[in-house]
Parts: C-alpha cells; structure tokens; sequence
C-alpha cells in the first residue's frame, strides 16, 4: 500500500524565501561602495490621481498611476538641479546659490544622512576647486570646503551630469568620513564656512579618505535623473 505524503508550504518554506531576498539585497551593495549614511530614488517617478465626477459629484472613475518622463524633461530636471551658468537679471555675472553643485568633505562620525552638517562637521584643512583649478596656491588664497565644482551635461537627452572637483590637503587634517554634494553661498573663499541644512543638501555617501599635507583628492560625482 503506497501512502502519499502532502508537501506543505509553511513557515520554514517562508523564512528561506524571505532569508534568500535579505542575502540577495545585501549582496547588490556595489564592490568598493557603501550603502550605509545614504539614502537613494532609483529614478524620476511622479504619480498621477484623477477623478471623473458627474454633474451630481458622483464618482464614475478614480485612477491612480505613474507617468511617463520625457527624455527633454530629464534634462530640465539636471538642468534645474545642478546649473552652475545661471544668469543674474540684474547683471551679467554668474550665481550657482540655489544649484547643487559644490561638494563638501566632513570629518567626524561620520553624521546621518539624515542629519544637517554644523560648522564642526566640515574637514577644514583642505583647498577645493574645479579640476586643475587649485594647484599651487597656499592658505591666504584657498576656495574653502564646501567648494564649487564644475558641472558638465551629459549627452543631449540623457538626463546625465557630472560634478568635477580636486581638494588639496594643506596641513595635516583629519580623515574625511563623508562626502555631501550641496548648494551653499557661491563665495567659497570665506575663512570660516556656514553650516549646511539638509534643505541644501542633495546626495550623501560615506567614504573612508586620509589625506596627508598637499595630498589631493579627485572627485567625479555623477548624476542621472533617468
């Protein structure tokens, strides 16, 4: 007489399912990066809600869904964000006030992405400035930390930009434990730096950066609102 056994699905079946999506989630964290201290939007997502009432205000359709961004519209977005050519109307120079296009290296902690920077926060002892831009010069003529970057677009419609941007040790500072990309005053050579809201604050990511007296480091922060 042959019995049947049933095989059922239950709880052991259930925590192995779940156990392998946690492991297949920790191993997406890219070699070399963290994914601690950030937090991240994989892509421009905006929904849409919308009703379709009758004359008496009854309900006939209530639909909620996301839309379609246009390739011109990833490139307003970059554009909006991160612009360092905006002209003032009242004059013909240049202000990058409300673009995100400065980094920022932080010592300490290092803080929560979800934490605002105070003027303690900001590694101090190094020189920033657009690649090529800051070599050479001593303490009385730096562009202080945060510093401006220089932004480039990307090809036509693809949504892309990069922010460039060497900062050169110029004593012997802490190691730098964070690197934010902000808006902040454009005049970056002012001795003492402001603090940074998290209103001024657009990406965050955790590194681990010892710089010696007049060791450099390069940065490419590349961005893509696709």
């Amino acid at each position: 007489m042959r019995i049947r056994k049933s095989v059922v699905f239950g709880t052991p079946m259930v925590m192995v399912t779940a156990l392998v999506a946690v492991l297949a989630l920790w191993a997406w964290v890219p070699i070399g990066g963290s994914a601690s201290g950030a937090s991240s939007n994989a892509a421009l997502v905006w929904n849409v809600e919308y009703w379709h009432r009758n004359a008496d205000g009854e309900v006939l359709q209530h639909k909620k869904d996301h839309n379609a961004v246009t390739v011109e519209g990833d490139d307003a977005a970059m554009q909006a964000l991160i612009d360092n050519t905006i002209v003032l109307a009242a004059a013909s120079e240049t202000s990058d006030t409300d673009t995100y296009d400065q980094i920022v290296l932080v010592v300490g902690g290092p803080p929560a992405a979800t934490t605002p920077l105070a003027v303690g926060d900001i590694l101090l002892l190094v020189d920033g400035g657009e690649l090529g831009d800051n070599t050479g010069q001593d303490a009385d003529a730096q562009h202080m930390n945060p510093a401006d970057g220089l932004f480039a677009a990307g090809a036509a419609l693809d949504g892309d930009g990069t922010v460039t941007l060497k900062f050169q040790a110029v004593g012997d500072p802490l190691a730098a434990t964070q690197m934010r990309l902000v808006k902040s005053t454009p005049d970056d050579s002012a001795a003492t730096p402001l603090a940074i809201s998290l209103a001024d604050t657009l990406a965050v990511i955790n590194i681990s950066v010892d710089l010696a007296d007049t060791d450099t480091l390069e940065i490419t922060w590349t961005i893509d609102v696709d």
